[in-house]
């Protein structure tokens, strides 16, 4: 019996598969609740529990009659957390009982820690999730954004300040996203005399709800240095790297000149906010890369508790593969304080790039595009 494969199908919720795992007549015990279930009992109790969810397995043990395993459940919305330890009993390659045990993910009780005893086995992905989902959040009200309730099960993200920004203004959903939530969006938009529309989830949308529209799917990873390996990358040392808080770069910074031209008056107002920001706030890091004394390379950093989002990184084409990007990044590491993130597309070569140099992905994220 594969455990993997069987918590993978447990964690999308998928009847038909759980159900082959188990003999008809097995039965499974949640001792934490005191619950007793027949396999469809279970079935049921799984596959309509609300919310997308996600997991790994962190610890398998087997015996001649047990698998037992210890699971991380947790839901993709980054709101729950939990660990479940199952003692399953196998006959014949399936599942004849289970007897499990569910507890809540949380910090020390606060009697614990004022004794200041222990230390922390591990930073989980939950807490690193949370910490990204704040550092992104606290980036674009830097700009003005703001979230609002819109619906039972959408959020608006909406920015005066920026109001053509993609970042800064998108609808995401609670749940899962339905066709419901995108007319109401859709008309939303249309009253305000806005022809498009994005959504932003943490996992894939059937695409027959975006029917009447066009569509278009974007997805990237979310990538974490979580254990700091730079000491291993090579570094161009003839590249220079300026810090708008080190340096008076703002004429690069406000250089548009290789945006194309019918976009760049728009791409000048957004650096100039850009450059605003930056001055006045000093965990907000822009930074250009010089090589023969001409800027080759930018890309910023925003470091917010104990976590730096990395965005934007650029390298200007009769310079690449000369180690900019990596000296860039390098200096990224080197003077800020956090786990450094950073985005990359999902079908895209540099996902690869990262991943050597030590970037865990910790989160997919799916955008959809939608106008008329």
């Amino acid at each position: 019996m594969d455990i993997q494969k069987f918590w993978d199908v447990v964690l999308r919720q998928d009847a038909d598969a759980i159900r082959e795992y188990f003999h008809p007549d097995a039965w499974v015990n949640w001792h934490n609740t005191n619950e007793h279930f027949t396999v469809e009992e279970f079935i049921r109790a799984n596959c309509e529990y609300p919310g997308e969810w996600d997991g790994e397995v962190e610890q398998v043990i087997t015996t001649g009659t047990h698998i037992i395993t210890a699971t991380h459940v947790f839901s993709k919305d980054g709101r729950i957390s939990c660990h479940a330890t199952s003692f399953m009993r196998v006959a014949d390659g399936k599942i004849a009982s289970v007897d499990e045990y569910w507890g809540d993910d949380g910090a020390a009780p606060q009697w614990r820690q004022d004794k200041h005893i222990g230390s922390k086995i591990r930073t989980s992905n939950m807490d690193i999730m949370k910490g990204i989902h704040a550092t992104n959040d606290y980036e674009r009200s830097l700009f003005g954004a703001m979230k609002e309730q819109f619906s039972d099960n959408l959020f608006r993200w909406y920015s005066e300040v920026r109001p053509d920004h993609y970042n800064s203004n998108f609808f995401t959903p609670v749940h899962k996203l339905t066709r419901q939530d995108v007319l109401a969006a859709v008309a939303f938009q249309k009253q305000r005399g806005i022809n498009e529309v994005m959504f932003s989830t943490n996992y894939p949308v059937d695409l027959s709800i975006m029917d009447g529209y066009d569509c278009v799917e974007y997805s990237a990873y979310v990538m974490a240095m979580i254990s700091d390996q730079s000491h291993l990358w090579q570094t161009n040392k003839d590249v220079e790297i300026r810090d708008i808080h080190t340096h008076d770069i703002s004429a690069d910074i406000l250089d548009v000149s290789d945006v194309p031209e019918q976009h760049r008056e728009a791409a000048y107002r957004n650096m100039q906010m850009v450059l605003d920001v930056a001055k006045t706030h000093p965990e907000y890091h822009w930074l250009c890369a010089y090589k023969d004394g001409k800027r080759v390379g930018t890309a910023y950093a925003v470091e917010h508790n104990g976590f730096v989002e990395m965005d934007d990184l650029w390298v200007a084409e009769e310079y690449r593969h000369q180690r900019i990007a990596t000296t860039i990044m390098k200096h990224i590491v080197d003077h800020t304080n956090g786990i450094v993130y950073l985005h990359a597309t999902a079908n895209a070569t540099p996902k690869d790039m990262y991943a050597k140099m030590g970037y865990e992905i910790v989160e997919t994220v799916y955008e959809y595009y939608l106008e008329w």
